[in-house]
This record gives structure tokens, sequence and C-alpha cells, in this order.
């Protein structure tokens, strides 16, 4: 990060991803519009909950040097915290035990929805 810059992470789920608008157009991205000492990075990520939300952050930005983490979610993003699967397919599970952070249902099994559920998801 170079020196005078205020680095941005943002991270959650698809509405820190900006579905649905292009790169320059999430509010991630306008941040930086707003004062020129700022940069952002996103990692948001389209269906995470809080849980995957978190597993992301801790993976891929522990050698991101940032100054603020902006971390945004929607009431549902802890509803799926508490799944296995999302819309079909597997995922971690985090879990909290003894004040430790726990990740189960790893390896991620590998689960190819079939077609009548895909149907039923999209229509």
């Amino acid at each position: 990060m170079a020196p005078g810059r205020i680095r941005i992470l943002c991270s959650g789920d698809s509405f820190a991803f900006g579905e649905g608008v292009g790169d320059l157009d999430t509010w991630c991205h306008l941040l930086s519009v707003y004062d020129e000492r700022i940069e952002t990075v996103n990692i948001g990520q389209q269906g995470y909950g809080v849980d995957q939300s978190y597993l992301r952050f801790r993976r891929d930005a522990s050698e991101l040097e940032h100054t603020i983490h902006l971390f945004t979610f929607v009431d549902g993003d802890f509803a799926r915290a508490g799944r296995r699967s999302y819309r079909g397919y597997a995922k971690p599970l985090l879990r909290l035990v003894e004040d430790e952070s726990e990740v189960g249902n790893v390896t991620v099994p590998r689960v190819i929805p079939s077609v009548t559920r895909f149907a039923i998801i999209f229509l």
C-alpha cells in the first residue's frame, strides 16, 4: 500500500460483490471516487453467508494490508451460515466451539444439483 493511501477492504455477500451492476458502479468502488487517497479491494461473493465471508476474509485478506475492513451482510446471511449447502451446493460449516471457530463439512462434498432442483431455484 502506497504511503498516504487508505485501503478499504470490502467483504460480504452479493451486496458487497455488487451483483447486477458493473465494476465501476459497486458501492465499494464508489468509495474510491469520493477521495483520491482511498483505494478499495472487493472480496465480496454472491451467495455467501457470514460464515463463508469470514472464512474468505481469513484466507484471502490475511496478507493484504488494509486500513479499514467493511463487512456487509443482510439478515439472510445468518441463516445461510447454519446450512451445509446453498442452492444444492455443499459449503463449509463454521461453528463456535468453546470460544474457538471450527470449520466442518470440509473437504466440501462435490454435489451436482439435479436439473429439476436447478429449474426450481431459478423459476
